[in-house]
């Protein structure tokens, strides 16, 4: 029954103890969060912030120390790792406005809490800066000794207790003693072998899965750069299509006014020459200013040729007023209008109007536009109505 007894207590001892994981020393810990240049706009730097962690069981309470700003936040410590997600905002009366969220991974390195962390656009996946933490902390030291007990393993309340000085006499023998003894020492080094084992496999399993959980951090952060990627590459291509249909329009519809403008001229052409048109007008390319750009309008004969075929203009009529070479345009119901031009080789620019005897030269940006307007309007009695 003895011998059963040992036996027990012995399979007892060998049993594997549980993993013992890290732990901070509760209290509060600085550190520093370094962030890089913005990601989307470099020549604003990067910077240093101070931060404090301050932990409590297995609770840790995040604050960035910053007097300007407001990030707070706390998180669950988990085999030595820490997630924190956290919101961040500008305090009221700062110049800079705004809010944006703070994702930092920590990881505890001996005495070193440290991991990466990104800062987004507040409400979207925008990334805005990468960075890194670094805190140091003060970690209590490991035991695998039971609550209420000695470094040694407690006895099991059925071993067999050793003999006192009463029990000398009826001893077992020496042999039996040494055998006993081995078989002792033999149990003893399997569970130590096994506990080892235990362990390892413990901290690899929890290595691998912190390995799992970084790749698939990164795997997201590389999604989540890719889907911004590929928005502002539609937003361009877009854009880009914008501009090229614009640009088509803008040529058709030059290429139908050329037209027109040619085919007028032709049947117009012994009327414009009736009018005694200016010889270096007549062979101008007229220009106009839309808010301060000059921009080629159309021939000065297929302008002239537009306007005599409208059935709502009465009279045109060439003009010449202070040295200006024109044309006077008369509108049924509207006092006549001569437009005047400064003519340079075979370009003639818009430069003055003349109305009711007196002649007020363009000035403003405004005064072009309205002009340039008016003109293309002459040339088409839709726009006249």
């Amino acid at each position: 029954m003895a011998s059963k007894t040992l036996w027990a207590a012995l399979v007892f001892a060998a049993l594997p103890a549980g993993p013992v994981a890290a732990q901070i020393r509760d209290g509060s810990y600085s550190g520093t969060l370094q962030c890089g240049d913005m990601v989307s706009n470099p020549s604003q730097k990067g910077w240093t912030h101070p931060v404090r962690l301050t932990v409590s069981g297995r609770s840790v309470a995040w604050e960035r120390l910053d007097d300007r700003l407001t990030e707070r936040g706390s998180a669950q410590l988990q085999k030595g790792r820490v997630t924190f997600k956290l919101d961040g905002q500008w305090n009221p009366g700062q110049r800079s406005t705004g809010q944006w969220r703070n994702e930092a991974r920590l990881e505890l390195k001996g005495s070193t809490l440290s991991g990466p962390a990104t800062i987004y656009a507040a409400g979207s996946d925008q990334r805005l800066r990468d960075c890194s933490v670094q805190v140091a902390v003060t970690t209590a030291s490991p035991s695998g000794t039971p609550p209420g007990g000695s470094a040694e393993t407690k006895r099991s309340p059925n071993a067999v207790p050793a003999a006192g000085p009463a029990q000398s006499a009826h001893a077992a023998p020496d042999a039996h003693s040494s055998d006993g003894d081995a078989i002792r020492r033999e149990h003893q080094r399997r569970h130590e072998e096994r506990l080892a084992q235990t362990r390892e496999e413990q901290k690899r399993r929890g290595e691998r899965t912190w390995e799992e959980e970084q790749a698939d951090y990164q795997r997201q952060l590389q999604e989540r750069r890719k889907a911004s990627e590929d928005a502002d590459r539609k937003r361009n291509q877009d854009f880009e299509r914008e501009q090229e249909r614009a640009a088509q329009e803008r040529a058709a519809s030059a290429a139908k006014q050329t037209a027109l403008g040619t085919a007028a001229a032709g049947r117009q052409a012994a009327r414009i020459k009736a009018m005694g048109l200016s010889a270096t007008l007549s062979k101008s390319v007229l220009y106009v200013n839309y808010m301060g750009r000059w921009t080629e309008f159309m021939p000065a004969t297929h302008w002239v040729a537009l306007m005599l075929e409208n059935p709502l203009i009465a009279s045109v009529e060439a003009a010449n007023v202070r040295g200006y070479p024109g044309i006077l345009v008369k509108r049924s119901g509207v006092p006549s209008t001569t437009f005047l031009f400064r003519t340079e080789g075979s370009e003639a620019y818009i430069h003055a109007l003349a109305s009711e005897g007196k002649a007020e030269a363009l000035r403003t940006p405004t005064d072009f536009s309205t002009v340039a307007a008016l003109m293309r309007a002459l040339t088409d009695q839709k726009n006249m109505r």
